[in-house]
């Protein structure tokens, strides 16, 4: 891969733009009750309902009423979702300028699993701190539960391949996570391996061969 080849980039969220921790919200959940959420859920590996949550098949209500099964206790809504958001850290401040700054110089987009909850809480987290939206950042931001696809699904690359028209040679992928960055080298992606939560700065200088 060289920089000048490049012409489209396609970020993953968690963990290359918006710091995050898995660890947390297993402690979480193991504090309201649930024992063995760590054999259910984790960032290589989540059981049906995660999985569910992350592609549209089940509503916030349906995936809270099921934690309150998970538990056998009566928890209110807003300790699930407190539990379910302690992954996410936050937004390093520059990240935004910075995506900024690429979205001139490059045609940008966003590909995210994620889930109506944990939207919920970045959005408001980054309008309220930068006033601005994270869709704001890229040519278009795709969040897998709204496309219905999820990394590394084949087809969630090809829906943003398509639907923007790229060519996936002159597209660079980056992520945070090996089997997400193999499943788009399979569609033709060029492709950026990163150390989770790494300073995003340091990420593009890898591709750029230059601070910006």
């Amino acid at each position: 891969m060289t920089a000048h080849a490049i012409k489209n980039i396609i970020f993953d969220f968690g963990g290359v733009i918006f710091e995050i921790e898995h660890e947390l919200t297993a402690r979480s959940f193991e504090e309201l009750g649930l024992p063995g959420i760590r054999q259910n859920f984790s960032h290589l590996a989540q059981d049906e309902l995660f999985r569910e949550m992350e592609t549209g098949g089940v509503d916030p209500k349906t995936f809270r009423d099921e934690i309150r099964r998970m538990s056998d206790v009566p928890l209110e809504d807003e300790q699930i979702d407190e539990a379910w958001n302690a992954m996410l850290v936050g937004l390093p401040e520059g990240n935004i300028e910075l995506l900024l700054q690429l979205k001139e110089q490059y045609r940008s987009f966003l590909l995210s699993n994620t889930n109506e909850i944990h939207y919920a809480a970045f959005d408001r987290l980054i309008r309220d701190r930068w006033n601005t939206a994270l869709e704001d950042c890229f040519e278009e931001a795709c969040f897998s539960h709204r496309i219905r696809l999820r990394k590394p699904d084949e087809r969630a690359y090809r829906h943003v391949l398509e639907r923007h028209g790229l060519n996936p040679a002159e597209t660079l992928f980056i992520d945070d996570t090996a089997v997400n960055i193999e499943a788009a080298a399979a569609v033709g992606l060029q492709t950026m391996l990163v150390k989770r939560n790494a300073p995003l700065r340091e990420t593009v200088a890898r591709f750029t061969g230059k601070a910006l």
